[in-house]
């Protein structure tokens, strides 16, 4: 295995909860799709997380080895509720 394609220690597959992830693609840190910059925000640094893939040997399934928190995906308001729950299994 090269340095990109590694076993991901300790990640289990979101699907089969096997621990047989390996990494194949790292696109490096990137900033979210859907986080629309105001215009105010435009002059700061914009926040970025890694994006990187990983295939699971078990069943096939093909998943983000990385999570983002999802306080910095979704606002919520005093109306709004997310209940939004990672799928990941770390």
């Amino acid at each position: 295995m090269n340095e990109q394609q590694q076993m991901v220690s300790g990640l289990s597959c979101i699907v089969c909860g096997k621990q047989s992830v390996e990494r194949f693609l790292d696109l490096g840190a990137t900033a979210l799709a859907n986080k629309f910059l105001t215009k105010e925000e435009l002059s700061k640094p914009e926040a970025k997380y890694p994006l990187r893939v990983g295939y699971c040997h078990t069943c096939g399934h093909v998943q983000l080895t990385e999570e983002v928190p999802p306080s910095a995906m979704f606002e919520v308001t005093a109306v709004e509720v997310w209940p939004w729950r990672g799928s990941m299994r770390l």
